[in-house]
């Protein structure tokens, strides 16, 4: 290399490093002004100035041809297109979205709280997407069309653009949250004003206060300090906990607050007369014996001179009762999730231990037909290594299945034939003291599987009906019919069966039941709780293998001594095109 081409080789790279050096000073300072551009967003009351602050922020930090922001709209709870810049993006940017619906990518997206980047449907772009989350529910979806590959982006600006977008996402909360809350509070703190006003202008005001007070979507209620019973109240206070105002008036806050004595109301309420106000999350038992969780707001106020509580209580319930479905949906992907990752590394070591078992049984076959029959002995010992070879082989079988990797072709079959053909051989083989009803749907019902696999499914879910049973006077009950999905009843399956037909299979029994603690495991390889030799526990692994491999769906419903009930849907032949 002679010394210009060296010389341009140097300035090269020291461009190179300029430029490097810029971007991390530009790194640098955005950082440094993260927390102000936190601050500042918080303060902006209009929510697409949040958006547009943002995206001038993020375009700080990433090549990017266009932005969309895909916001939940509070009445549907849908996904909508919110913003895009520039506009003419909008409808590809829409169109690409939809096709990321369609894969689920769109969804998976939202499960995570960091950056995630996607090929466009044509591979022609980059785009990259991100969750706007709060602690409390998903806001929506930022997408960005990259201008350059993924690949050129700095770990430091992928850390700095999730920051603000995590930011925008808790602005718009903050925003929407003191949308709501601005109305509720001025009815309160109107009504507060007008409660330490004199007499004369209580009176004045009476007809106006009460029409504020009782349009409160939530219960206030106003309690005498010494007797803790409401000197006034809203319809909602009562209508809430199921009374009439009347009966309402006559009954102290510890009657109805769970856990509450009157010593400990008592407490609280003095202790409320020196700090003002306090915050809380509780109880209320409602007159039917239906528990509801609420959180309580008190003020100690004072009117005409004389202390009383003012309580502002919203009812929190649903919330809960939502936040535990989403608990249980994170569960149900944590172990379906779990059973692909071991039925991949089944079924790859099961391949592999079968190779060996062949090789051991065709030597095995090989060397018993060299013996000479005078070695009696040395024959018997290979006929049980055969034996044993042929036993192992037979739980491979099992663990491929369980992986769903076996080879069994799959033809339409008639579903709800076959389990009356195994439902005819269970009544041979079960004790007596069982009692066996069935209802089995008369019309064909055709699904694409394997007559093997139906009565493997039937049989392990009956025989450990039966163990449930054993020793004791039972029922076991099977049904089959038709079910179709449909709106009304989509939400059957925690929405992850498609809209169709399907065939139903329910197997009852009224057994010893399941123990909560082992419910999350019974899908488990190799988990039981039989004595050892009992089982090997890939009975409801293989099962729950199959109706995967149908596309199918299982769950599973169990008391303690009230017995075990599973339920199987598996799409019939004519709407498996709807749910490939």
């Amino acid at each position: 290399m002679n010394t210009q081409e060296t010389i341009r080789v140097l300035e090269e790279q020291i461009e190179t490093l300029k430029k490097e050096k810029r971007t991390i000073l530009e790194a640098i300072e955005l950082a440094a002004n993260l927390g102000n551009f936190r601050i500042s967003l918080n303060k902006i009351d209009d929510p697409l100035l949040i958006i547009r602050e943002t995206t001038a922020r993020v375009s700080h930090l990433l090549d990017l041809k266009a932005v969309s922001y895909y916001l939940v709209d509070e009445n549907d709870s849908n996904f909508y297109q919110e913003y895009t810049d520039p506009p003419d993006y909008a409808t590809p940017v829409d169109n690409e979205i939809n096709y990321l619906i369609e894969d689920k990518t769109f969804f998976w997206a939202l499960t995570r709280n960091k950056p995630v980047v996607v090929s466009s449907r044509d591979k022609q772009d980059q785009i990259i997407l991100h969750s706007m989350n709060t602690s409390s529910r998903s806001r929506g979806l930022f997408v960005g069309v990259l201008g350059s590959p993924a690949q050129e982006i700095s770990d430091l600006s992928l850390f700095l653009f999730s920051i603000t977008i995590i930011a925008c996402s808790s602005a718009l909360e903050s925003f929407e949250l003191y949308r709501q809350i601005r109305g509720k509070n001025k009815q309160l703190n109107d009504t507060i004003l007008q409660l330490e006003q004199s007499g004369k202008e209580l009176q004045a005001s009476e007809e106006k206060y009460r029409a504020l007070f009782e349009q409160a979507a939530n219960s206030i209620i106003l309690y005498d300090l010494n007797t803790h019973r409401p000197v006034e109240f809203n319809d909602t206070a009562h209508k809430n906990l199921g009374y009439t105002r009347e009966e309402f008036k006559n009954i102290p806050v510890e009657a109805y607050e769970v856990g509450k004595t009157t010593e400990d109301i008592r407490a609280h309420f003095q202790l409320l007369c020196s700090t003002k106000q306090s915050t809380f999350e509780t109880q209320h038992k409602r007159k039917n014996g239906e528990t509801r969780n609420i959180i309580v707001n008190n003020q100690c106020i004072d009117i005409d001179g004389q202390n009383f509580i003012l309580s502002y209580l919203t009812d929190i319930t649903e919330q809960k009762r939502n936040e535990q479905k989403r608990i249980h949906l994170e569960q149900q992907l944590r172990q379906s999730q779990k059973m692909e990752s071991i039925g991949t590394l089944a079924g790859g070591i099961a391949h592999d231990f079968n190779n060996i078992l062949a090789i051991i049984l065709g030597y095995a076959e090989l060397s018993i037909l060299d013996i000479p029959k005078s070695m009696e002995q040395l024959r018997y010992n290979l006929s049980q290594l055969i034996m044993a070879v042929s036993r192992a082989q037979k739980l491979v079988g099992q663990i491929l299945t369980f992986s769903r990797k076996g080879e069994d072709s799959l033809s339409p079959i008639i579903v709800n034939t076959i389990i009356k053909e195994t439902m005819e051989m269970l009544r041979s083989t079960l004790p007596s003291n069982i009692e066996i009803r069935h209802d089995i749907a008369d019309e064909p019902l055709i699904i694409m599987g394997s007559s093997v696999h139906v009565h493997q499914v039937i049989m392990n879910l009956c025989s450990n009906s039966a163990k449930a049973m054993e020793g004791k006077k039972g029922t076991l009950s099977v049904q089959v019919k038709k079910l179709e999905i449909n709106d009304e009843n989509v939400n059957i399956a925690d929405n992850k069966l498609l809209k169709g037909e399907y065939v139903q299979i329910i197997i009852k029994d009224t057994g010893c039941g399941i123990a909560p603690q082992y419910m999350e495991r019974i899908f488990d390889p190799y988990f039981t709780t039989k004595e050892p030799g009992q089982g090997t526990g890939l009975g409801l692994a293989i099962v729950h293998g199959i109706v995967s491999s149908y596309n199918g769906y299982i769950s599973v419903r169990s008391q303690i001594e009230a017995g075990t009930s599973f339920d199987i849907l598996i799409p019939l032949l004519s709407s498996s095109s709807d749910n490939c």
